[in-house]
């Protein structure tokens, strides 16, 4: 259970004001499903880059791994996206 800094009045963990006296609650932080959807994402973006690279680089991996890896990728940032929206 946290406190309100103002009147030190018990608050919920769903609080977003204090209700004796009326101050908003300060964020705490970014929730960790948040920060898990934005490492999602920026290896979401590099497996498009390396997707897109491929076929020009020798010593890359192959266009059909690329690939492979850019969908699963996208799949598990969309399903993470959603569970962060009913959280």
């Amino acid at each position: 259970m946290e406190r309100c800094l103002v009147c030190n009045t018990l608050l919920a963990r769903d609080d977003r004001e204090c209700v004796e006296c009326g101050t908003k609650v300060r964020a705490v932080g970014l929730k960790m499903a948040d920060l898990l959807l934005g490492l999602i994402t920026l290896l979401f973006y590099g497996s498009v880059a390396e997707l897109i690279a491929s076929p020009f680089v020798a010593n890359g991996p192959s266009f059909l791994l690329c690939l492979l890896a850019s969908c699963t990728l996208w799949f598990v940032q969309r399903r993470a996206r959603e569970a962060c929206k009913e959280s």
